[in-house]
């Protein structure tokens, strides 16, 4: 895997490190609030992808 590609993955992922677990916790919350009853009251950013 050359450096570019690897760089294009890491940017994909959500950039830096605490970016890519900021990425990871949201995509969990939104799995956790998928089909839930609270999930009108809670905003996340990007709510609607």
């Amino acid at each position: 895997m050359s450096l570019k590609t690897l760089s294009a993955r890491l940017q994909y992922q959500g950039g830096d490190r605490l970016g890519r677990i900021n990425k990871q916790k949201l995509n969990g919350l939104r799995a956790a609030l998928k089909d839930d009853y609270n999930s009108r009251m809670i905003k996340t950013p990007l709510h609607g992808a």
